[in-house]
C-alpha cells in the first residue's frame, strides 16, 4: 500500500503557520530558581534542569541556581536529575501578566529517609555499559519516525533499522527477537500494530508519544535486573497525569485522530492520563491504493494511573490495548486468480506496582501483571489457501523487586518472578517451497494445533559499590528457570567504571544472557520440547569524555557470541537468529535443533552536542561484522549485517514557537542470495542459487527527514501545525527482488511521504 498525500498542502499549511505567528505577540518572561539538599539545605550544583515540554535544558551553577529566558505563556514541567539523588517534577504556570516566575526544588538523597510522591523514580547507580537515555521531548522531536517510538530508537548508536515497513530493532546484529520491552516496571510482548511473526516489531508503532517521559536503552551488557533477552532492554518511563488541572490534546495526523486528557486525582494525592486513537485509512479513495482493495483499521489506548496511599506507600496501574486488522485484495484480477491477505493482532496490557520505602535506605517494587498478545496472517491465491498462522501468548506475572543500602556507599538490588504462560498455535502450510524477502525455504505439508501452558520463574541479586573514589563496580548474578523445557540457567554480570580524569571515565562489563525459545517454536514439532535457551556472550568496553560543557564523546567496541540458537533440519542453511525482520511469516514449523551459532563484533562512536541556546545535535557512526552458522556448519554473513551503520541529527529553534529539525541515516547495503538463473527462467519463479548465500549486497540505504514545528499560543488554548517529511530527496532504496515473467524486478521501500499534523492542547 502507498500512501500519497498532496505536497502542495504540506506547503499551504507551513506557508500559513510562518505567515502568522500569534505567540510572538505574547509577552514572554523568565523562570528561574535554586536547587538545594532537602536535609542539609545547601545549594546543589549540577543538577540538570529539564523545562517540559520545550526540550531547554539547564545546569545548575555553583550556587544552585537555574534560569530560562524568553519563556511563552501556559503550563510547563520542571525535571530536575542528579546522581544519588531522586528525580523531582515540579508543575509550574507562566501566567501572561509576569515577567519572571520562580520556582525552587528540593532534592533527596536516596540514602536518606524519604517521602514517596509520584514525581520520584528511584533506583541505585548501576555501573552498566551500553546505555543510552531519551526524553520524551526528544522523541517527539525526531523527525521521520511517524509517532513511533520504536523508530525514535534506531537513532542510536548500534541500532539497525529491519526496514521502512517494520519497526523491529536490529541492535548489534541481533534479530528483533532478542529485544525486551518495557512499561515503566512491566514488561510487554512489543509496541507495534501489524506485528511481525515472532519479533517485538511491526508496521506502526501503537504507543502514543506524548505520554513518554523518558526511555532508558540499552544495547548490550544490561544488568541482572534484566534478563530471559539476547540483545537490548528498552525501559519507557510514562509520565504522570497533571496534578494540578484538567488539560488534554487531540492530535490530527496522517495515522488518525488521538486524544490525550489528564487531571489530578482526589485532591491532588494522585493522577490519571488517557490516551485514545482512531484510524482513518478506510477513507482513502480507491484510485490511491495502486489496484489493490486495502481496508486496514487500528485502534489503541493507554491509561496510566497513580495514586498516594501514604506518604510512603504508592499504587500505579496501568494499562494498554490495542486491536488491528488489514485486508489486501487485489481488485484487478478476477476473483478465482486474486491474491488476498488478512492480518489480525491484538494486545492487552493490565497491571499495577505497588511502591514501598522500606526504613531510611530501601525501597519495594510489588507489581502484577497481564499480558495478552495474538498473531494472525493468512494469504490465498486463485482461490487457494497457501497459509494460514495464528498464535495467542498470554502471560500473568507476579514480581517482587527491592532496592536498599547495606552500608551508606553499598548498593543492593534483588528481585524474583514468577510467570504463568498459556499459548495456543495454529499453523496451515501447503507445503513446498517458499520464497520470503530475500530467500526461498522448503516446507513439508503442515496442518498443526499445539496449546502449551508453563512456567517462567526467575531471581537475580546485584550489588554496586565505590571500591575507590574514581573506581566503581557492579555484580551480579541471575537465574531462569523456563518449565516446558525444563531447563535451569545461570548468567553473571560485571560492570566497572573508572574515571581517570574529571571529565573522562572508561567502563568495562561482561555478563552471560539466555533467552527462553518461543513458544511458537516449540509447539510446531514434537521433538522442539527439547530445545535449550539461547545463549549470548557480551564484553564491551568503552571510553566517555566530555568536551566541553555541552559536547561529549563516547566510544565502544564490543563482542557478541552466540550458542544454542535454533536451526532448522528440514533447511540446514537456516538460522533462526536470521528471521523476524519481515511482516510475512518466515517459519512454518519444523525440527529445529538448538546447535546454531555466531557473533556480532564492531564498534560505535557517537558525538554529541545537547541543547544550548537554540542548537542541538548529534552524530553516531557504527561499524559490526555479523555471522551465523546453521546446520550446514559455514559461516555465514548474517542477514542483519550491514556492516556501516551513520546517523546525524540536528535541531535548531528559530524562535520560542518555531523549530526545524533534520535527521540523514546511512545503512550499509543488506546480504542477499543471487538467483539460480537456469532453475528461475525455467520455473518462471525466483529460485536461488544456494550455493552463494548472502554472499552480494544490495546498494546502500539512506535517507534525508525533515520536520517542522510551529506552536500558536492562545489565551486558553494552544495549537501546534507540524510538517514531517520522509525522505526528502526520494531515495529509492532497495528492499528485495524477485522473479516474475521472465525476470527480475526489484520491491522498494517508501519513497517521499509528507506527513502533516495539527495539535491542539487545552
Amino acid at each position: 500500500m502507498k500512501l500519497k498525500v498532496p505536497v502542495v498542502l504540506a506547503i499551504l499549511i507551513c506557508s500559513a503557520a510562518l505567515a502568522a505567528d500569534p505567540a510572538s505577540q505574547v509577552k514572554k518572561a523568565a523562570v528561574f530558581g535554586t536547587v538545594k539538599d532537602k536535609v542539609t539545605l545547601a545549594a546543589l550544583a549540577g543538577v540538570r534542569v529539564s523545562l517540559l515540554p520545550t526540550g531547554f535544558s539547564a545546569e545548575t551553577d555553583s550556587r544552585g541556581n537555574f534560569r530560562f529566558a524568553d519563556i511563552i505563556p501556559g503550563s510547563y514541567q520542571l525535571l530536575f536529575e542528579k546522581d544519588g539523588f531522586l528525580p523531582f517534577v515540579a508543575n509550574i504556570n507562566v501566567p501572561a501578566e509576569k515577567n519572571e516566575v520562580r520556582a525552587e526544588a528540593v532534592l533527596e538523597a536516596i540514602h536518606k529517609e524519604i517521602t514517596v510522591t509520584a514525581d520520584k523514580f528511584s533506583r541505585p547507580e548501576t555501573v552498566a555499559s551500553s546505555r543510552q537515555s531519551l526524553s520524551g521531548t526528544q522523541v517527539r522531536s525526531l523527525p521521520g519516525i511517524f509517532e513511533d517510538v520504536s523508530r525514535a530508537l534506531q537513532v542510536i548508536p548500534g541500532v539497525a533499522s529491519s526496514g521502512d515497513f517494520t519497526n523491529g530493532l536490529i541492535v548489534r546484529g541481533g534479530s528483533p527477537i532478542e529485544n525486551l520491552y518495557m512499561l515503566d516496571w512491566i514488561q510487554v510482548p512489543g509496541l507495534s500494530h501489524f506485528g511481525s511473526q515472532n519479533s517485538s516489531g511491526g508496521a506502526i508503532g501503537l504507543l502514543n508519544t506524548d505520554l513518554v517521559k523518558d526511555i532508558e536503552f540499552y544495547s548490550g551488557g544490561f544488568p541482572a535486573y534484566f534478563g530471559d533477552k539476547l540483545s537490548s532492554v528498552t525501559r519507557i518511563g510514562l509520565r504522570e497525569g497533571n496534578r494540578s488541572r484538567f488539560s488534554g490534546n487531540v492530535n490530527l495526523s496522517l495515522f488518525g485522530v488521538s486524544g490525550v486528557a489528564e487531571g489530578p486525582l482526589f485532591s491532588s494525592r494522585g493522577s490519571w492520563i488517557f490516551s485514545l486513537r482512531k484510524d482513518y485509512f478506510s477513507t482513502i479513495p480507491p484510485d490511491m491504493t495502486l489496484g489493490l482493495t486495502v481496508i486496514p483499521d487500528f485502534t489503541d489506548a493507554q491509561v496510566k494511573i497513580v495514586y498516594n496511599l501514604s506518604s510512603r506507600l504508592q499504587l500505579s496501574v496501568l494499562g494498554l490495548g490495542a486491536n488491528d486488522s488489514l485486508n489486501i485484495e487485489e481488485s484487478d484480477e478476477p476473483p478465482e486468480r486474486r491474491m488476498k491477505i488478512n492480518i489480525g493482532d491484538h494486545q492487552y496490557v493490565a497491571g499495577a506496582t505497588l511502591k514501598s520505602l522500606l526504613g531510611k535506605g530501601g525501597v519495594a517494587y510489588f507489581t502484577l501483571s497481564r499480558t495478552d498478545s495474538r498473531y494472525s496472517y493468512s494469504f490465498s491465491s486463485s482461490g487457494l489457501e497457501r497459509y494460514t498462522i495464528r498464535s495467542e501468548d498470554k502471560e500473568t506475572s507476579v514480581r517482587l523487586d527491592l532496592e536498599y543500602f547495606l552500608l551508606p556507599k553499598l548498593q543492593f538490588m534483588s528481585g524474583f518472578s514468577i510467570k504463568k504462560i498459556q499459548a495456543n498455535h495454529h499453523v496451515y502450510y501447503r507445503g513446498g517451497y517458499i520464497v520470503i524477502d530475500r530467500m526461498g525455504f522448503r516446507f513439508t505439508r503442515k496442518n498443526m494445533d499445539a496449546s502449551l501452558y508453563g512456567d517462567k520463574l526467575a531471581f537475580y541479586l546485584q550489588a554496586s559499590y565505590p571500591l575507590t573514589e574514581k573506581l566503581k563496580a557492579t555484580a551480579g548474578i541471575r537465574g531462569d528457570y523456563f518449565g516446558l523445557i525444563d531447563d535451569f540457567t545461570l548468567s553473571p554480570r560485571l560492570g566497572l567504571s573508572y574515571a581517570f580524569l574529571a571529565e573522562s571515565a572508561i567502563h568495562l562489563s561482561y555478563g552471560v544472557y539466555f533467552q527462553s525459545p518461543e513458544t511458537f517454536w516449540i509447539g510446531s514439532h514434537p521433538d522442539n520440547i527439547h530445545l535449550p535457551s539461547l545463549r549470548s556472550a557480551h564484553v564491551v568496553f568503552g571510553v566517555e569524555h566530555k568536551i566541553a560543557r555541552n559536547l561529549k564523546i563516547r566510544v565502544e567496541i564490543y563482542d557478541k557470541t552466540y550458542d544454542h540458537y535454533p536451526v532448522d533440519s528440514a533447511n540446514p542453511y537456516l538460522t533462526l537468529a536470521n528471521l523476524g525482520g519481515s511482516m510475512v511469516p518466515t517459519f512454518f514449523g519444523s525440527k529445529l535443533v538448538g546447535v546454531g551459532s555466531g557473533y556480532a563484533r564492531g564498534f560505535e562512536i557517537s558525538v554529541e552536542k545537547s541543547l544550548a541556546g537554540k542548537f542541538s545535535w548529534f552524530i553516531d557512526y557504527s561499524y559490526a561484522v555479523v555471522k551465523y552458522k546453521a546446520l550446514d556448519g559455514i559461516l555465514r554473513n548474517g542477514d542483519f549485517d550491514f556492516r556501516h551503520i551513520l546517523n546525524a541529527v540536528a535541531s535548531y529553534r528559530l524562535s520560542a514557537t518555531f523549530e526545524v529539525s533534520v535527521k540523514w541515516r546511512y545503512t550499509g547495503g543488506q546480504p542477499y542470495t543471487p538467483f539460480d538463473l537456469t532453475l528461475s527462467e525455467l520455473k518462471n519463479d525466483s529460485y536461488f542459487d544456494m550455493t552463494a548465500i548472502n554472499t552480494l549486497r544490495y546498494p546502500p540505504y539512506h535517507r534525508l527527514d525533515l520536520r517542522l514545528e510551529k506552536k500558536f499560543v492562545f489565551k486558553k488554548w494552544s495549537l501546534e501545525a507540524y510538517l514531517d517529511v520522509q525522505n526528502l530527496y526520494n531515495r529509492k532504496n532497495v528492499y528485495f527482488t524477485f522473479w516474475e515473467d521472465k525476470t527480475q524486478k526489484t520491491v522498494y521501500y517508501l519513497p517521499l511521504i509528507p506527513l502533516v499534523g495539527l495539535q491542539a492542547g487545552f
